[in-house]
């Protein structure tokens, strides 16, 4: 099923640079529909997201907060990532009140989670582990 969706993804963005951006939306909710993979959707447009993306040489990433951020904070964040992975990051922020303070970043399969609820289930992981 995942070569299924890979294969599905390559070829809509294929497509992009051939028809608009509409035409090919209806393709995808009509081959997904008849596929029964709905439910993936959002994934899906989030994989056709980082490609289209990487071919214009950037890199998507998902800015995770307990609360909103200054428009200072998340640009100083956007700086740090270029400079890191010397590319143009689009970064798209999301709240997420479970984290109770700090950030997580998601680029790709890479996770930077420096949010007190990874610091706390560290934390508990040291405290049964007896270290």
């Amino acid at each position: 099923m995942r070569q299924d969706s890979t294969r599905l993804i390559a070829e809509v963005s294929e497509k992009l640079n051939e028809k608009n951006v509409k035409q090919i939306a209806i393709e995808l909710w009509v081959r997904l529909q008849k596929q029964k993979q709905l439910n993936r959707l959002d994934q899906i447009i989030n994989e056709v997201g980082s490609l289209y993306s990487m071919r214009q040489g950037r890199l998507r990433a998902r800015l995770s907060s307990a609360k909103e951020l200054s428009q200072e904070q998340v640009g100083e964040i956007t700086d740090r990532l270029e400079k890191k992975f010397g590319k143009k990051i689009d970064l798209h922020q999301e709240i997420d009140p479970d984290l109770m303070g700090g950030i997580r970043v998601q680029i790709g399969d890479e996770i930077y989670d420096v949010s007190y609820a990874a610091k706390l289930h560290q934390l508990k992981q040291k405290l049964e582990g007896g270290v």
